[in-house]
């Protein structure tokens, strides 16, 4: 197996996912902020990789394994992301408005003016 996932140490991948596994509680926000932090990383490097990662996860075989991940922990990791039904629902909300404003002016309208949700929509959109 390599020793690379994805671009990163398969230790710090790792060590990784052990630190959002223990943080689930948190947001992904500050899950990303910190481990940015700790590894002198950008956030939103982090952000990408964690969503390519479950990419890769999601297909299981040889790097689920040798992660040592279980189905548990991996229902974890996707329990926070978006469901099919949350996209469609999105889809259904901005794509009527894409023409008439912003595409963040809508997403904003849709959290309710929360930031975060906004941003989350937003890149979801994209």
């Amino acid at each position: 197996m390599s020793t690379k996932i994805l671009g990163w140490d398969f230790e710090e991948t790792k060590q990784f996912l052990e630190f959002v596994l223990t943080n689930s509680n948190k947001s992904f926000l500050w899950i990303f902020d910190d481990w940015a932090k700790q590894k002198s990383r950008q956030p939103f490097s982090v952000r990408n990789y964690f969503y390519k990662l479950c990419k890769v996860l999601k297909s299981g075989g040889e790097i689920v394994e040798s992660l040592n991940l279980s189905k548990c922990d991996l229902n974890k990791l996707f329990s926070k992301r978006f469901k099919q039904d949350d996209e469609i629902w999105l889809l259904q909300k901005i794509l009527p408005t894409k023409n008439q404003k912003s595409v963040r002016r809508a997403c904003f309208n849709l959290a309710g003016g929360d930031a975060l949700k906004m941003a989350r929509y937003q890149n979801k959109f994209r």
